[in-house]
């Protein structure tokens, strides 16, 4: 038992930390190249994305905010709102329907540019606060991330 805790201990300590992420300073290349399969298959597996239920509301508010500039439900008898969404993703969405029609396609493409500058979001705040090696591991880890259906 002496054992396991001396080792958690040892790991805990951002020094261990730091002596095991030294022995893969020569993966940078490898890590990159990793976040460049993770984006590729993100794009490969585009069309084979099927519509979910919040996919598809998301993508309907989309859509009546930039018809009526509200979200509104159309399928319902009275004006009825979208009250449990947040609005910025549609906003979004909004934006690119207003640039490229409403399709199942612009969504797709819409949700894999948010899902990129993810990736590069994660990298760059790590980078700032953990610096660039961890940083690599981090976007490494969020691009081979599978994207939810």
């Amino acid at each position: 038992m002496r054992t396991v805790s001396r080792w958690l201990d040892s790991i805990r300590s951002i020094g261990s930390v730091d002596r095991i992420l030294a022995k893969f300073r020569g993966m940078e290349g490898i890590l990159v190249g990793l976040v460049a399969v993770g984006v590729a298959l993100r794009v490969a597996a585009l069309n084979t994305w099927g519509v979910v239920w919040d996919g598809a509301e998301y993508a309907t508010m989309g859509w009546s905010f930039l018809q009526h500039g509200e979200f509104l439900v159309p399928y319902a008898e009275t004006p009825t709102y979208y009250r449990h969404y947040p609005p910025l993703y549609p906003w979004y969405l909004a934006a690119w329907y207003a640039a490229f029609g409403f399709s199942a396609g612009v969504t797709q493409v819409a949700s894999l540019v948010l899902s990129v500058i993810f990736i590069l979001v994660a990298y760059l705040i790590t980078a700032d606060l953990l610096g660039r090696g961890k940083a690599l591991y981090t976007a490494a880890f969020v691009a081979l991330d599978p994207p939810s259906r």
